[in-house]
């Protein structure tokens, strides 16, 4: 069975620094059976940022990207917000979004990386 740790401390007082292998170790000291952690897999920088705008642009192929701009952290610093290419339309101006920064892997290890701007970018 598979239990996320946020679901773990709900039902039990799980430490909020403890890590799944800390659970996992616990549970095995008192007698139980841990068959396998599981993680999302996902490293490097990844940060949530605030949508400001989304411009969708229709391609060739039928589907629609857009064009975002995306708060993490620059406007306090007094510098530009980040521009972030997205094929996902389920949000708008104003929500909260996980973002991958250049250089992060996803779980099938992919890289993300700086785009360059083209003539058909908004930023470019």
């Amino acid at each position: 069975m598979r239990a996320p740790m946020s679901w773990l401390r709900q039902w039990a007082d799980v430490p909020a620094t403890a890590t799944g292998e800390d659970v996992a170790a616990a549970l095995v000291r008192v007698g139980l059976e841990e068959e396998g952690l599981h993680s999302g897999g996902t490293t490097g920088p990844v940060v949530v940022g605030r949508v400001l705008s989304a411009d969708p642009e229709p391609q060739k192929n039928g589907k629609t990207i857009n064009w975002c701009s995306v708060d993490t952290g620059e406007l306090a610093r007094g510098e530009e917000p980040r521009g972030v290419v997205c094929g996902a339309s389920n949000f708008t101006a104003g929500d909260l979004v996980v973002v991958a920064t250049p250089g992060r892997c996803c779980p099938a290890r992919s890289r993300s990386r700086r785009a360059r701007p083209t003539a058909t970018s908004p930023t470019a």
